[in-house]
């Protein structure tokens, strides 16, 4: 009879073909460090580099944390049905990863009001069809609206109403008839569900195309180049005004 207090060490590899069922946890020695993983105590707490966060269970299965040879807390992870207790939709055979992709084929909901990220910890690109909320801030500064143009244009390229759709590359001649320029990033589309359509900025603060040089405070209107603006303060049809001095490309103002 083996003695249930004495300590059994074992070479080599030893496969199982059931469970093992560990009373008091199980520790590890590499020779350099030892760990432990032991079920969820009353006292354990996680240390993510930000917070102590308390350990409570999930479920009816606790958490298990793995312990350095101090006793701290130094990673955890939860069983499978700690995840099926957390999503009930969760696909049979699919796990929730912290560093991998994530399918969801049912809805995400949550049972009260909950922040997605927070300002110290915030997601980078989350992409969606239909945003339906409050924006109170933006990144973008301009107000843009899909227009049937007759080419794929350039953002920056100064728009107007002409050519065989509904807008056109303008020119001086179509001085008149500019109504903006493509945007590069818009804060607000409006008619965004015109399909082909291209995003004209329309009003506020945009890159704009331009020839010869542009001073700060400049009002710029098309230009003999098609697509491109110039300086021209004294001419009626000025569409914009220049935020910085610059050639090629400048930070203006649509009126």
């Amino acid at each position: 009879m083996i003695d249930p207090e004495a300590l059994q060490i074992v070479t080599g590899n030893i496969e199982y073909t059931d469970r093992v069922l560990f009373d008091r946890g199980s520790s590890y020695n590499d020779g350099d460090t030892n760990y432990t993983i032991d079920t969820n105590r009353a006292d354990a707490t996680f240390n993510d580099g930000l917070y102590n966060v308390p350990s409570p269970g999930i479920g009816n299965d606790p958490r298990f944390f793995v312990y350095d040879s101090d006793g701290n807390v130094i990673d955890q992870f939860v069983t499978r049905n700690n995840i099926l207790a957390m999503n009930m939709d969760l696909d049979p055979d699919g796990f929730l990863l912290q560093n991998g992709q994530n399918f969801i084929t049912g809805q995400i909901a949550p049972l009260t009001a909950l922040d997605f990220g927070s300002s110290m910890r915030r997601f980078s690109t989350i992409w969606a069809t239909t945003f339906d909320g409050t924006a109170t801030q933006a990144r973008y500064a301009d107000l843009a609206e899909k227009y049937l143009a007759d080419d794929e244009y350039e953002p920056g390229t100064v728009i107007a109403v002409g050519g065989e759709a509904e807008v056109t590359a303008a020119t001086l001649e179509q001085a008149h008839s500019v109504i903006g320029v493509v945007s590069t990033n818009p804060a607000h589309l409006m008619n965004s569900g015109l399909e082909g359509g291209t995003a004209i900025a329309l009003k506020g603060r945009v890159p704009v195309k331009v020839v010869g040089l542009v001073q700060k405070g400049d009002r710029l209107v098309a230009s003999q180049t098609p697509g491109f603006a110039e300086v021209d303060n004294g001419h009626q049809f000025g569409f914009a005004i220049a935020l910085e001095d610059g050639t090629d490309v400048v930070e203006a103002i649509i009126l």
